[in-house]
């Protein structure tokens, strides 16, 4: 079995470092035998993969605010035309 450590990182000056970086190192860094190393890697895969399905949602509403403006931009064109 693994011996256990703690591996952490220097966190001096927490007025340069926002709250989510904070949670990410205390809750998502830091671990103690690979066990809960591997536990960590579990939960950051479902992190990146909500992530990413966050970001593409994001992605796909922004396509269709673009062209929705798209759309509105080529009506106002033909109506100052009229």
């Amino acid at each position: 079995m693994a011996t256990s450590s703690f591996v952490s990182h220097d966190m001096t000056d927490s007025a340069d470092i926002s709250s989510s970086s904070q949670i990410i190192s205390q809750q998502l860094v830091d671990f103690r035998s690979i066990d809960e190393l591997q536990e960590q890697n579990q939960r950051l895969l479902g992190v990146v993969r909500e992530l990413s399905e966050q970001n593409e949602e994001h992605e796909k509403q922004t396509v269709e605010e673009k062209t929705k403006v798209e759309s509105l931009r080529w009506y106002c064109s033909t109506v100052d035309f009229l």
